[in-house]
């Protein structure tokens, strides 16, 4: 059993982490810390295997105690909590001796990840330049970042020693993502590949890549004899990079390569400055996106995705002209995606960088495929689960069956039927349920029975006291003197 220690001054974000270690089925038992004090004192208490340390907390910062738990605890492997934005923390991280770091809010399968090459590092003794030779999986916000040119050439720099790359020359590939665990293993066992630096995010529909070598042509003959042996597989390779400065570009010329790939069904394909340059408009890519989603075909819309935002990229570089143009395709989309998919719950689109809004639109298609996929199943349990999530958050409103029906677009005359066969209960039983609910709380924190009564949307306290006792078999003024007597 390896203890880990999770310190944050946030308790949503300690209690999820220690949420997806309790889940994860690794032997880990996991400590608490509110600030980098707790933190230095806990690991000076108990034999801590891994650090996760945020790195702006109150009292002591996640780097102050990152320095005294090196002094105290040479063993203890760190690992930094970063907020999205904040790489350039990454230098001092480094300094430090971290090992990695996890991007808040953190997804169960980087934490599980991260957290099995951490054990893999305690139990096995792995040297550190084993773990630099593998592929290092990293954020979709770093390589959305990288690809957009949102980063500090300092903080790109300081990111990649964190993995352990140490050259700048290479070259970008994007590779269907279904070939993902094939390609670890056959990576692993490359003569040429297994000692070259690599890092790569895995998407919903592909896989992009950034391979560190002096010569990137010689990666060619390699994924061309990977892909011979895999029919769903298709390559493209980017303009190789020499330098920071030019990983965008080279991710940009890889992901055009990617969808001649796909459009002409060859295995790998280079990127040339000829290569097929789509004259679709922008309506009619949104209406293939909306078609594809409407299909639940999460791959297609998403590969009609990246093309369009490839041709933005390609007429406007990442300037103020792209931004705009993205902006209006998601406000569109947006628009007929919620219009198309009754009750979808997902935020409307803002005006932000082209990486905040290529990430948006990701979202937005992968949300609306989930939604239709959960209709085909079932054809009204995800409008129940927001009708749940209303109900609770407007129980103190005057709400009745009819208002909320019409809310989440059912037939008012079927909605009591449906709503009572869905929650075991008629829509007056069920409000009235959740509103004595929420009145225990509220007299659990010393609120008088009136006060009470007008939280919870009653306009008549005896009345409320009335229907407090047919619930509870005990009057409101009862629960109230036996709380204060257990006080």
């Amino acid at each position: 059993m390896t203890t880990i220690l999770i310190a944050d001054d946030e308790q949503i974000e300690r209690d999820a982490l220690e949420l997806m270690a309790s889940r994860s089925g690794l032997e880990l038992r996991c400590l608490k810390a509110r600030n980098g004090q707790e933190a230095v004192k806990l690991v000076s208490e108990n034999q801590v295997g891994i650090a996760i340390l945020d790195i702006k907390m109150p009292v002591m910062d996640g780097l102050e105690a990152a320095r005294i738990i090196a002094e105290i605890s040479p063993s203890t492997i760190l690992v930094f909590l970063t907020a999205w934005g904040s790489f350039d923390y990454a230098q001092e991280a480094i300094r430090l001796g971290a090992e990695d770091y996890l991007v808040k809010p953190c997804d169960n399968d980087t934490f599980i990840a991260l957290m099995r090459k951490c054990l893999e590092r305690i139990d096995k003794q792995v040297p550190q330049k084993d773990i630099q030779a593998m592929m290092n999986i990293f954020t979709r916000e770093f390589f959305t970042a990288l690809k957009y040119e949102s980063l500090s050439d300092d903080a790109i720099k300081a990111f990649l020693r964190l993995k352990g790359i140490r050259t700048e020359k290479g070259i970008a590939m994007v590779i269907s993502s279904s070939s993902r665990a094939e390609l670890e293993a056959w990576w692993m066992h490359n003569d040429l590949l297994k000692s070259v630096p690599s890092c790569y995010y895995c998407g919903l529909d592909r896989m992009l890549i950034l391979v560190f070598i002096d010569n990137p042509r010689r990666i060619e003959a390699q994924m061309n004899s990977f892909a011979e042996t895999h029919d769903k597989c298709f390559i493209g390779l980017g303009e190789g990079f020499d330098g920071i400065k030019e990983f965008a570009k080279s991710l940009h010329t890889a992901s055009i390569a990617y969808m001649e790939a796909m459009r002409t069904r060859q295995k790998v394909v280079p990127f040339s400055p000829g290569m097929h340059r789509s004259s679709v408009s922008m309506q009619a890519s949104i209406n293939m996106i909306l078609d594809a989603i409407k299909a639940r075909s999460l791959n297609d819309a998403l590969s009609e995705s990246h093309r369009v935002v490839d041709d933005i990229v390609s007429r406007y570089g990442n300037g103020q002209e792209a931004c705009d143009s993205l902006y209006e395709l998601i406000l569109v989309l947006s628009h007929e995606v919620s219009s198309s998919i009754a009750n979808l719950a997902f935020p409307s689109p803002s005006r932000g960088s082209m990486a905040e809004m290529d990430t948006y639109m990701t979202d937005l298609i992968q949300a609306g495929c989930e939604a239709l996929i959960m209709d085909s199943k079932d054809k009204y349990g995800r409008a129940f689960e927001q009708i749940k999530a209303f109900i609770q958050e407007h129980y103190s409103e005057n709400l009745c069956s009819a208002d909320v029906a019409a809310h989440f677009q059912i037939s008012a005359s079927y909605f009591p039927k449906l709503f009572k066969e869905r929650m075991g209960m008629p829509f007056v039983e069920y409000l009235t349920t959740i509103r004595m609910q929420e009145a225990l709380k509220l007299l659990e924190k010393g609120l008088t029975v009136k006060e009470v009564a007008d939280r919870i949307g009653f306009d008549d306290s005896n009345y409320f006291a009335r229907v407090f006792r047919q619930t509870f078999h005990r009057s409101p003024k009862a629960v109230k003197l036996n709380l204060l007597s257990e006080h």
